[in-house]
C-alpha cells in the first residue's frame, strides 16, 4: 500500500477499529469519511487529522451522518454531511439492473 501511488493504485480502507490498522497505513490516507465512533484510539487519530472541534463531534453524530476531510473534498475544512440510504439498491429488483459507466 505504501508503494501503490507510484503505480497509480489507490486503496480504500474501511474499519470500525483503527487500532487494528497500523499507523503507517492510516497516515497514508488522504481522505477520511468518519462515521460515529466511540473508540478512543480512533478518536485520537482523527483529532490529529481533523482537529479538536470536529473530533469531539464524532461520538455525537446522528445515524447516516459523516465528517468528510481530505483531498477528495473541495473544502479546506472538514464537512459534516448526510449519507444517503442506499438500501433500495440492494433489493432483488436492483440485481436485474445493469449500470453502464462511460469514461
Amino acid at each position: 500500500m505504501l508503494q501503490g501511488r507510484k503505480f497509480g493504485v489507490g486503496t480504500l480502507i474501511i474499519t470500525q477499529r483503527t487500532a487494528n490498522v497500523t499507523k503507517t497505513i492510516l497516515n497514508q490516507c488522504n481522505t477520511i469519511f468518519a462515521l460515529r465512533s466511540f473508540d478512543q484510539t480512533g478518536l485520537d487519530f482523527l483529532r490529529n487529522y481533523m482537529g479538536e472541534e470536529y473530533s469531539q463531534a464524532i461520538s455525537t453524530l446522528q445515524q447516516q451522518t459523516a465528517i468528510l476531510v481530505g483531498k477528495a473534498s473541495s473544502s479546506a475544512r472538514p464537512i459534516i454531511l448526510k449519507v444517503g440510504d442506499f438500501s433500495h439498491k440492494w433489493s432483488k429488483s436492483a440485481d436485474k439492473e445493469i449500470v453502464v459507466i462511460k469514461e
